[in-house]
């Protein structure tokens, strides 16, 4: 039941009759000669008159209190749906949310997985590159020492070499 079927249900029911006005003796708009006195009755505006107040008495308190808690039940009714669709919404949007979340902790583990084979394979070529400017460092420095030790005999060699040639 929604909030305008109260509504139409309380037009349905006719209002209580409202009960006589209590004399409290002359007033002011009676003509009793103070601020607001015009000389005669108050001038109508042409309003309706007010609601009757509910009846007094256990009928009056008892509809009128039935009224109240079926209007605060559409009311709360209607806000506890929207609130739970509201709700559903956030709890699709944590799930989505949750869900991107693991993806990119996975795609991030994937990342640095593949950051560290990248990283093994660059040391170890930089390793390999280290043992081969050794080894080149080694054999040159054992040619400088062939040389050393071959290079005045060679030059002595060749010396005689050419006395010989020169001789002929």
């Amino acid at each position: 039941m929604g909030i305008l079927d109260v509504f139409k249900k309380k037009e349905e029911e006719p209002f209580p009759q409202r009960p006589p006005p209590i004399d409290f003796g002359p007033s002011r708009e009676m003509g009793m000669g103070g601020p607001m006195d015009m000389g005669g009755p108050a001038p109508s505006i042409g309003l309706p008159p007010p609601p009757s107040p509910p009846m007094k008495g256990k009928e009056g308190v008892t509809l009128l209190t039935e009224d109240l808690e079926e209007i605060s039940e559409a009311i709360v009714e209607e806000k506890w749906t929207k609130f739970s669709e509201e709700w559903d919404k956030m709890i699709d949007w944590k799930e989505k949310i949750d869900d991107a979340v693991v993806e990119l902790r996975t795609s991030l583990e994937n990342i640095e997985k593949q950051i560290d084979t990248v990283e093994k394979a660059v040391l170890g070529k930089v390793d390999e590159y280290a043992k081969g400017m050794g080894d080149v460092r080694t054999e040159l420095k054992a040619m400088q020492k062939v040389f050393g030790d071959v290079m005045p005999v060679f030059t002595e060699s060749v010396k005689k070499l050419k006395e010989v040639a020169e001789e002929k």
